[in-house]
């Protein structure tokens, strides 16, 4: 058990590590999960244990962190989240996040990317953690603002998929809005 594990009422983060691959090829595989990513499903195996090893390098070099997200109840990986882009002097980073479509709308993602924020706003220190979605992908642009994150604008053209430009908006999330939305 890592001190940079995170468990929920029903849920377990875990840093992601190559046992985790075959969890990640699944959800990765999937094109529902992939669709605003700018990237293509993955198709192999292989691509999976590519995609632990980028996390990992990152997290060497203190610039990333990230879990694949466990339902407790079936021990099933179902997601994965993260804080990239971090930058210790700024005490700033992005967040990302996936779940696996046959558990939307049951709150995990909810409870995962809560926590991690706690994680970071405490453990790492962060002050503002950022996000940025597909202006399109309506579930997350929901999602960040419910969970308080507050919309700074839109990203013009921000990335590329299917041989067409996308905007996507950015958000921001503050400690001091995080702790007062929490009564911290």
């Amino acid at each position: 058990m890592s001190e940079s594990s995170i468990y929920t009422a029903r849920l377990e983060l875990l840093l992601v590590d190559a046992s985790h691959a075959q969890g990640i090829f699944e959800l990765e595989s999937d094109p529902n999960v992939v669709q605003y990513f700018g990237q293509s499903p993955m198709q192999k195996l292989e691509d999976a244990f590519k995609w632990i090893e980028q996390r990992q390098r990152g997290l060497d070099n203190g610039a990333l962190m990230a879990w694949s997200v466990f339902e407790k109840e079936q021990g099933r990986l179902i997601g994965s989240c993260s804080v990239y882009a971090r930058n210790q002097s700024f005490r700033s980073a992005m967040c990302g996040y996936e779940l696996s479509p046959d558990v939307w709308g049951r709150g995990f993602m909810s409870e995962a990317v809560s926590s991690m924020l706690s994680f970071g706003f405490s453990s790492l220190q962060l002050n503002r953690v950022g996000a940025g979605t597909a202006t399109e992908n309506l579930r997350s642009v929901k999602f960040l603002e419910r969970l308080g994150f507050v919309r700074e604008g839109v990203m013009r053209q921000y990335w590329y998929a299917n041989g067409a430009f996308h905007d996507a908006y950015s958000y921001s999330l503050l400690a001091e809005d995080w702790r007062a939305q929490k009564n911290v």
